[in-house]
């Protein structure tokens, strides 16, 4: 699944900062949501230093006077994160030469037409943008790109966690493979972000409680599921590269709890 955010739907449609602080916690909170879903992010970073979110303001001005600073932190480390957000002009696939249109506008040079010609030539079966909220985009969950005025292809939007929660479920089904909080066993770890490989490399250490353990690609940490918890008290085990101390642990959306610590648990590897 490849995601690119759209900076179209940037076009100065925020009246104040607080009203594009409302908007960007929207739309954290799609970014946030794909961290459980195996996916490559894709952005094209020097555009959100000219597209304006507020009058006079780019995204990024803006970003940097957002009050609260665990938002402004939280959205930054998305974007900055090279591990999960690739910029697509490094790998670039359609031609500058070429007329894309969409909602009769040019958008050749921009992610949606990168990802209409990554469509149309079959690179990628599922590809998604997500769009800042109350963008002239907020009416479409599909748009119509035209290619040359000879090709049409279609590519899904969302731009609110609402929207993406069904669009993963009417694309993969997604509940299927989600672990239930409701459940009296434990989660499998298809049902987990390990099964993220952006995220998470499987190893060949010894098992832990017959649980294969994941290392971290950003951190080196080694995860695990605590087998011996269910429901809303399943979580991860983290350790450090070496398994040598315990961090804590990290509920199943995989924010870690350092608070858990405990220095008498360590593993053999």
């Amino acid at each position: 699944m490849e995601v690119f955010i759209n900076e179209c739907s940037l076009h100065r449609q925020f009246a104040t900062q607080d009203d594009f602080e409302i908007a960007l916690r929207i739309f954290f909170q799609v970014v946030d949501r794909l961290r459980t879903v195996e996916h490559q992010f894709y952005q094209r970073s020097d555009l959100l230093h000219v597209y304006q979110a507020t009058r006079n303001k780019t995204f990024i001005a803006s970003l940097n006077g957002v009050k609260r600073k665990d938002l402004r932190i939280s959205v930054r480390n998305v974007l900055n994160n090279k591990l999960n957000v690739r910029d697509w002009t490094q790998e670039r696939v359609h031609s500058s030469e070429d007329i894309f249109l969409c909602m009769q506008e040019l958008v050749t040079d921009t992610s949606i037409a990168e990802l209409g010609e990554r469509i149309l030539c079959g690179m990628t079966q599922h590809g998604l943008l997500i769009n800042l909220p109350e963008s002239r985009f907020a009416s479409e969950t599909s748009l119509t790109i035209d290619k040359n005025g000879d090709s049409l292809t279609n590519i899904d939007c969302v731009d609110h966690k609402e929207a993406l929660e069904r669009w993963l479920e009417e694309t993969f089904r997604i509940s299927r493979r989600e672990y239930s909080v409701l459940s009296n066993t434990p989660p499998l770890d298809f049902q987990t972000i390990l099964r993220n490989s952006n995220r998470f490399d499987r190893t060949q250490l010894p098992r832990q409680g017959g649980r294969i353990l994941y290392r971290e690609k950003s951190t080196g940490y080694i995860w695990y599921v605590d087998n011996l918890h269910v429901g809303n008290a399943a979580h991860f085990e983290v350790f450090d590269r070496n398994g040598r101390n315990h961090l804590g642990e990290a509920d199943l959306a995989g924010t870690l709890d350092h608070s858990k610590r405990d220095p008498n648990k360590r593993l053999n590897v």
